[in-house]
């Protein structure tokens, strides 16, 4: 609680979703002015209940926008798997770096490397988008090839981005961009949050195996080449404590 002398100013620190990006942080705070005479109250339960709810959903119109991004990237079309290999390096980055992903898709480990499950229906334009997604989607990106890769049809609405996911995802591409499709996903097995399943894909005992994003913090226990996952332990448990601390915050407002 901050007092300027007239008011009380009570905070809740959000971490950024579009409307707290105008402001160019990935920490921010919702205030509450409190007048010792009046009490005023600006919807900000409301604020509050949105931006708690959007920390645990997965954010359609970020997804299409890096999905428009790569293809762009790629020069107006780009390799499905590849993409959504570099939308999964993307997150890991910036989850590790500041507490939160990109994306907020839901993971799974299949054959080829972890997979956005959200993601993938969307490159594919499937079934379980509603009409209005479907629309929001069909404005910027289309499959194309027999659905096997994704071709740009509008320019990126960068706008939806914070800056830091803009430069995660320039950096990804920067990166790896020059790799193929079955490039990043030998590459992927490397990492915890896939690895830990791969006795049970060489066994064919499972086709996918549900991902934690706590595992996304986890080092590979053999440093593949070309790594940029180098931050230091202590950076990286102060945003395993800001993504924990946040998911229990949003659990309560759900």
């Amino acid at each position: 609680m901050i007092s300027n002398g007239q008011n009380f100013i009570l905070c809740q620190p959000v971490f950024s979703r579009s409307f707290t990006r105008r402001i160019n942080t990935d920490a921010s705070f919702l205030c509450l002015g409190v007048d010792r005479s009046r009490l005023l109250i600006y919807n900000i339960f409301d604020m509050i209940y949105i931006q708690m709810k959007t920390l645990l959903e997965f954010d359609l119109k970020k997804a299409t926008q890096a999905l428009d991004y790569l293809a762009l990237k790629e020069g107006g079309k780009i390799n499905k798997m590849k993409a959504i290999k570099l939308i999964w390096l993307a997150d890991r980055h910036h989850l590790r770096g500041y507490g939160r992903p990109i994306i907020n898709d839901t993971y799974v480990a299949m054959e080829y490397g972890p997979v956005g499950s959200s993601t993938k229906d969307l490159a594919e334009q499937s079934d379980f988008l509603s009409p209005a997604e479907k629309k929001y989607v069909d404005k910027y990106i289309q499959p194309s090839n027999g659905k096997v890769d994704i071709k740009s049809v509008s320019a990126v609405d960068q706008d939806v981005f914070s800056k830091s996911d803009l430069e995660t995802l320039d950096l990804i591409y920067s990166k790896y961009g020059k790799r193929s499709q079955f490039q990043l996903a030998k590459f992927s097995h490397s990492y915890p949050e896939w690895n830990k399943f791969e006795e049970l894909f060489k066994a064919k005992a499972t086709t996918r195996e549900n991902m934690t994003y706590l595992d996304f913090f986890k080092n590979p226990e053999q440093t593949p080449v070309e790594d940029i996952f180098s931050e230091n332990a202590r950076e990286l448990d102060n945003s395993e404590k800001i993504f924990k601390e946040n998911f229990a915050i949003a659990n309560f407002w759900e």
